[in-house]
């Protein structure tokens, strides 16, 4: 739903996404 709204957005949401789930996997959290 996101995509189709935004889709200009989707590299900047997927690399947000990507940092927090790094920082989480690594045990820093959000």
């Amino acid at each position: 739903l996101l995509l189709g709204l935004f889709p200009d957005q989707f590299p900047y949401l997927y690399q947000l996404a990507a940092r927090v789930a790094g920082n989480v996997l690594s045990g820093g959290g959000l």
